[in-house]
């Protein structure tokens, strides 16, 4: 029953991009509940009757033959024209910056490239969109990414450091369950957005870490630690 649904979904879209005529793939390998890995098939096109651009999951597809660009090319390949697709209408590919991806000579995209021409490949989404975030989204926003980036290696690579912080989070924010501060990923934009909640909500711990450290003096940390906590108190 749920692939019949999927079926008739999947046709509808198809029906709505070979009205469109062209469109742009857009995957990504991610692990499903039972641990298989496979590729998510996102088709952008512009809708004839709305003339708004849609973006919308045409289906998983399972890959166990591997994950070299040329595999992961024919998976895609052929799954779309199983679909009932005309290649020489893509015009788009958006995968992450992963070398089997975005390699430019055995990379998924430059091998579709060689086929089909006219399919220009672009980073994915999110990452275009967490470049733009930095030059033209919200102030805040990019003010916190900044400085999560600069105070996360304080910490998470010196333990004594991170023990500090741990002190004046128990200190500054008892109730507090977070006790460390996360790293930005490039190409998971939720998890960039967590990233930066928890700096936010950790900022006043932090300053008072450093602010312990730069107290304390050379008496308990080293040149490094004192330079360090100065330049980003």
């Amino acid at each position: 029953m749920i692939n019949i649904v999927a079926d008739q979904v999947r046709s509808k879209i198809v029906g709505k991009i070979e009205a469109a005529k062209w469109y742009t793939v857009i995957s990504d390998e991610v692990t499903d509940a039972s641990n298989k890995e496979k590729l998510s098939l996102v088709l952008r096109y512009v809708d004839s009757d709305t003339l708004l651009v849609r973006e919308d999951l045409i289906g998983f597809v399972e890959y166990n033959t591997g994950i070299t660009g040329r595999e992961l090319a024919n998976k895609i390949t052929s799954s779309l024209q199983a679909f009932g697709l005309d290649l020489s209408n893509l015009r788009g590919q958006a995968y992450d910056g992963a070398g089997n991806m975005a390699g430019s000579v055995n990379g998924t995209a430059a091998l579709i490239s060689a086929q089909y021409p006219l399919a220009l490949y672009l980073h994915c989404l999110t990452l275009s969109e967490s470049s733009c975030c930095q030059v033209i989204a919200d102030y805040q926003c990019s003010k916190y990414d900044g400085c999560n980036r600069k105070g996360l290696p304080i910490f998470s690579v010196h333990p004594k450091r991170q023990t500090a912080l741990e002190k004046a989070i128990s200190d500054t924010q008892p109730t507090s369950k977070v006790h460390k501060l996360k790293d930005m990923c490039r190409t998971r934009w939720v998890q960039r957005v967590d990233a930066i909640q928890v700096f936010k909500s950790l900022h006043q711990c932090t300053v008072t870490c450093m602010e312990g450290i730069c107290n304390d003096g050379p008496r308990l940390w080293s040149p490094d630690a004192l330079t360090d906590a100065r330049s980003h108190n």
